[in-house]
């Protein structure tokens, strides 16, 4: 079944929403736990008050002289009753688990002549917290004022101890959430590239057809006019059709071979043929293949080897097969007189540039043009011979040779291609 791209974004969508939908449900799931927890936190420190009230009366109340804390007359007593109550309080959550900071304040019942907090500027929150008289009514009867203390305590860090008692569901609930994004948002781009790739290969066999069809109609219209031909038409008229007959199928070898070629690259199953090789020899060589088709044209190559080493260890065959596609492609896209520019320099390596004047190629073309099939939209879907597999192939062989290509276009203004090979000195 062949899904269309609305079928696809549909199909997309509903996966999204349901992927949105679990995720809001864990969401919602983890809040609830969390606020079952802080429940249970605020009941048991409402309990644990019970207990530092029971552990003041046995371990501090009666070792201090509470009526000079209670009117401030020794600040040492003072300080020695407020260590002990606080070791005493640390204790008590130490043994209920209870391992994060706290807060706390002590005032008098009835009065303010003892108001002591741990943070001044949380005073509000700290009132605003858990409470407990500490110690027994009368008590202190044989004091003046007959009071006693009050404690209030508070939790600043209590969301960040409650997530770290959750710490394991948490962070697997998020640690699934994040693979379930990832998967999908990885299936949405193979997705979006096999389509790509299948209308790519869609685009490629119509094209195929077509590029063969052209030469085979020649031969079979060239073989039918040779078989009707009689004695006396002569020779010169038989060797012409035999000529074109010849031509069609060389022609038809050469594109079968350039598709076998990249299926063996892709596979993997080649070797180079490695050994100095003069660039410039190699550039000479491509030009004189192209001479009669750029004069047809009425183009004109311009030569700037500046390079002083210009032997690089290559494939000869295929760094012609390189140059050439460049090369050839810059007066394929050029729809007027082509000016081809090509330019070489050390750097210390050898940069060798094929600059045009053609239709130029926008940003998003730029990034596919080294992918198979590709050919770049130019009005008629076929007034560019070709295959798609030109620069597919030079990007494939440039990385087998250890080199490297890199393009700069703009649309309507051209195409540079610069090539950066190792020559041996730099290697």
């Amino acid at each position: 079944m062949k899904f269309s791209s609305k079928h696809i974004w549909f199909i997309s969508s509903l996966a999204a929403l349901a992927l949105t939908g679990l995720i809001v449900i864990q969401m919602s799931w983890l809040k609830g736990v969390f606020h079952e927890r802080e429940a249970k936190l605020i009941e048991k420190m409402d309990q644990l008050l019970e207990v530092v009230n029971q552990q003041y009366m046995i371990e501090v109340e009666g070792d201090f002289d509470l009526e000079a804390i209670l009117y401030h007359d020794d600040a040492q007593e003072e300080s020695m009753f407020l260590q002990a109550f606080q070791e005493m309080f640390d204790e008590v959550l130490k043994n209920e688990g209870i391992n994060t900071s706290y807060e706390y304040g002590l005032i008098t019942c009835k009065s303010d002549r003892f108001k002591w907090y741990t943070d001044l500027d949380q005073k509000e929150d700290i009132m605003q917290g858990h409470t407990v008289k500490l110690g027994e009514c009368g008590q202190l009867s044989d004091l003046k004022s007959g009071e006693h203390f009050h404690f209030y305590t508070f939790l600043p860090r209590k969301s960040l101890f409650i997530f770290k008692q959750l710490g394991l569901a948490i962070g697997s609930s998020l640690f699934f959430i994040l693979i379930l994004i990832g998967a999908f948002a990885y299936t949405l781009a193979t997705i979006a590239r096999q389509k790509k790739l299948s209308e790519m290969k869609s685009a490629f066999i119509n094209n195929l057809t077509h590029e063969f069809k052209t030469p085979i109609a020649t031969i079979s219209l060239a073989a039918r006019t040779l078989n009707r031909l009689k004695p006396e038409d002569g020779f010169k008229k038989a060797k012409i059709y035999a000529s074109l007959i010849d031509q069609e199928s060389k022609r038809l070898e050469n594109q079968v071979d350039k598709i076998l070629q990249m299926a063996v690259i892709d596979a993997g199953n080649f070797s180079l043929d490695l050994k100095p090789v003069d660039v410039h020899a190699s550039i000479q060589q491509v030009l004189d293949s192209l001479k009669l088709i750029i004069e047809k044209k009425g183009g004109q190559f311009d030569l700037d080897l500046r390079a002083h080493n210009s032997v690089i260890t290559a494939d000869e065959l295929h760094l012609f097969n390189i140059i050439y596609n460049l090369v050839d492609n810059a007066i394929k896209y050029s729809p007027i007189a082509p000016f081809i520019r090509i330019e070489t320099n050390n750097s210390p390596n050898l940069e060798l540039t094929i600059q045009d004047n053609g239709i130029g190629m926008s940003k998003a073309v730029q990034q596919q043009i080294f992918s198979p099939f590709f050919r770049s939209e130019t009005g008629d879907a076929h007034d560019v011979k070709g295959f798609g597999l030109g620069l597919s192939y030079v990007k494939k062989m440039m990385d087998a040779h250890k080199g490297t290509i890199s393009v700069k276009s703009q649309a309507g203004n051209g195409t540079s291609f610069t090539l950066f090979f190792q020559t041996p000195q730099s290697s």
